[in-house]
């Protein structure tokens, strides 16, 4: 049987010298793990870093980063207006630390008084309405709604089905009226044109609830005759219902001023003539400003770099909503007279832009 000789002696200087391939192997293999180990020291402490900037900007005092935005329905403005804002301020996450997120609703009166109860951080609306709550003495949590930004103005339109023989403000009752979803800027606004004229919602037998989409649908199949909306113009909503034969109804200067009477944040305005087609005619009626609002708990630091944020970011929003004029439409003058008061991290960054 072949023996196995086990050599004993020290090696000398000379075998040490010669590097067998696996001593080579495992010192190279040594070496990579050496640099592996350099680089991830590096990326640590580079993360190190990162999480110690974000610690200062969190303990700098900005305490909500999660802003649930309400906006509308869908096929209305307010949803796409909503997308807008929260792509713009997404852009910037990685610095500001605020995420926003567009949520869907019936609209101004739901958005106003889910912020005012805490269950969102900020919502779209019309001034009017939300001007309405905030003074409502019976409502006591409208007390702490805040003012964010003044985003655009928008003409209120009413039409009629020409097939439905309605011609004047005084006819509209006798046809099938939708008021626009509960919970909506435009159902409250069309109750108050209505009462204006005299009439309740209970005055309208035929009152339907319907949203924009379902509106075009039941305008065009003859099911609704009258529609007030509050929309930008041209929107595709009127053009649709001008396809199909739907006609601008001016209000009269009696009607305008009990609207401004009972709203007075409500101001003059004029559709212009051939925005939708040749033959649509110069329309009287009123505007109304569109708002992002929020509440008063929410912290500075937040609502600050929410708004610098919009604000540097005007130009680029323009491209989906031209109607968006942040700084044309609230100057750190104007902001302190508004009828529902300016959050004061929004009107720190409105002087900042201003300087």
């Amino acid at each position: 049987m072949p023996r196995i000789e086990v050599n004993t002696k020290e090696p000398n200087s000379a075998s040490l010298k010669r590097k067998s391939p696996g001593v080579m192997f495992f010192r190279k293999l040594l070496s990579i793990l050496s640099l592996g180990l350099v680089l991830q020291a590096c990326a640590n402490n580079a993360t190190d870093d990162r999480v110690s900037q974000n610690s200062a900007l969190i303990n700098s005092g900005i305490r909500d980063k999660l802003i649930m935005m309400g906006t509308g329905s869908k096929g209305g403005s307010f949803m796409g207006v909503g997308d807008t804002l929260c792509d713009a301020i997404n852009s910037h996450r990685s610095e500001s630390l605020i995420r926003c997120v567009n949520v869907p609703s019936a609209g101004s009166t739901f958005n106003m008084f889910s912020v005012a109860n805490g269950s969102l951080q900020m919502g779209l609306s019309h001034e009017a309405v939300s001007a309405e709550i905030f003074a409502d003495p019976n409502i006591r949590m409208g007390r702490e709604l805040r003012t964010v930004a003044v985003l655009y103005s928008t003409p209120m339109a009413i039409m009629v089905r020409k097939a439905s023989g309605l011609k004047s403000l005084n006819d509209l009752s006798r046809g099938v009226v939708n008021l626009g979803p509960k919970g909506s800027g435009s159902n409250t606004m069309a109750i108050a044109m209505f009462a204006g004229l005299g009439l309740s919602e209970t005055d309208l037998p035929r009152r339907q609830y319907l949203s924009p989409s379902e509106t075009i649908k039941a305008f065009c199949q003859g099911k609704v005759d009258v529609v007030f909306n509050i929309q930008v113009h041209p929107s595709p909503f009127y053009r649709d219902l001008r396809k199909c034969g739907g006609e601008f109804i001016s209000m009269s200067p009696e009607l305008i001023q009990k609207m401004r009477t009972a709203h007075p944040s409500l101001r003059p305005a004029q559709l212009p003539a051939g925005i939708y087609d040749p033959q649509q005619k110069l329309v009287e009626t009123l505007e109304i400003r569109t708002v992002l609002f929020t509440n008063a708990s929410v912290d500075d630091a937040t609502v600050y770099r929410f708004v610098k944020i919009l604000l540097a970011e005007q130009a680029q929003m323009a491209v989906s909503q031209p109607q968006l004029k942040i700084s044309q439409s609230t100057s750190p003058e104007e902001a302190l007279v508004l009828p529902v008061p300016i959050h004061p991290g929004a009107l720190r960054a409105l002087k900042e832009f201003q300087k």
